[in-house]
């Protein structure tokens, strides 16, 4: 995954088979499109011409988007006798970045993902930070950050150590309602009025969307073809798609009894979401992006995690971390500054 030099450091990045596949499913479906529909140029006038070429161009632009979108890999390039980097984006061979200088270079980190791999970050310029790489072995990636960290001149924090000290709780087991008990429900309550607007918007769409691909369908029974607008149906289905997702809440339950908590997805009445094992509720951060946005998050499981909410204010994200800490029993950290992060007293 990664090459050195003396003066060089290239971390590869890498995507497994299976993540390719949806990605060049995509651009083999765009060239297909565009195959399919070749052949309805002949006999068409201009107007029809013009309609048939700016649909499927906007069709396929989409595809080929999302194709490259998920295929691409991220290359990191360190130069650290003239102290600049590159960060190359790429999909298979061709790909693109420039060389930049080092500025305010903060710290290394190493932490397990939660992939369970140990993946090394660059923080800099206070808040910023890159993955650098990412290894199997533990004592690998120590031995790895441990050396760009001597060669870049700053310090090394490795949170790794911190992870593994917490205690396992017993796995997941099948419980009876009856045996259920909800000791904790937190919700982010109703979505915005304007959000609710857009998202019935976009539901009235694609519903008369359907009903015009419905009313238009029709079969050619000697021909034994079946015909269907492709583009308003795809328009529709995007649309309602949209309008769930927006209209989309998230609610959470805990189950301390059983050791067990469920993520709730909720539209309206609608829910969706079912208990998933609690082997350990660690505490709750409060995180500064580099942005500005400070992230009020739960972290479970060692080192899987849970947004419940973004604020602008410090102070405001700190009380709702307090509050939800002390509904669940657990320690508040303010990692505002990530170098100096303090626990909170309740």
């Amino acid at each position: 995954m990664s090459s050195y030099s003396k003066d060089i450091f290239v971390s590869k990045g890498y995507k497994p088979f299976w993540k390719l596949l949806f990605p060049y499913g995509c651009f083999v479906l765009a060239l297909v499109i565009w195959y399919n529909v070749w052949g309805q140029f002949e006999g068409a006038d201009a107007k029809q011409t013009t309609v048939i070429l700016l649909g499927t161009f906007f069709v396929t632009l989409i595809l080929t988007l999302a194709g490259i979108y998920f295929a691409r890999i991220i290359d990191y390039h360190f130069d650290f006798t003239l102290k600049r980097y590159k960060i190359v984006k790429r999909v298979g061979s061709i790909g693109f970045g420039s060389w930049k200088r080092f500025e305010n270079l903060s710290y290394i980190s190493l932490f397990e993902n939660l992939d369970n791999l140990y993946q090394i970050n660059l923080w800099y310029n206070t808040h910023e930070h890159f993955s650098i790489d990412t290894f199997w072995s533990y004592d690998e990636s120590k031995e790895v950050a441990l050396d760009i960290a001597t060669r870049l001149d700053i310090e090394f924090y490795n949170a790794v150590e911190a992870q593994r000290s917490i205690y396992p709780i017993p796995p997941e087991r099948k419980v009876r309602d009856e045996d259920r008990q909800v000791n904790v429900h937190i919700t982010q309550g109703n979505r915005p009025l304007w959000r609710t607007i857009v998202s019935i918007s976009l539901l009235a769409i694609a519903v008369f969307g359907f009903y015009y691909v419905i009313g238009d369908f029709n079969i050619d029974v000697k021909n034994q073809k079946m015909r269907i607008d492709f583009f308003p149906f795809l328009f529709s289905s995007i649309s309602f798609i949209a309008s769930f997702w927006i209209a989309t809440v998230q609610d959470y339950q805990f189950d301390f009894k059983n050791d067990q908590f469920k993520h709730i997805f909720r539209v309206g009445p609608l829910k969706y979401g079912f208990w998933e094992a609690m082997d350990s509720l660690d505490y709750v951060s409060v995180y500064k992006e580099a942005d500005e946005k400070i992230k009020v998050n739960l972290w479970y499981n060692k080192n899987q995690m849970v947004t419940f909410a973004t604020y602008n204010s410090s102070e405001m994200a700190l009380k709702v971390g307090k509050v939800l800490a002390k509904k669940l029993g657990i320690n508040v950290w303010d990692v505002t500054d990530p170098m100096n992060g303090k626990q909170i007293d309740l």
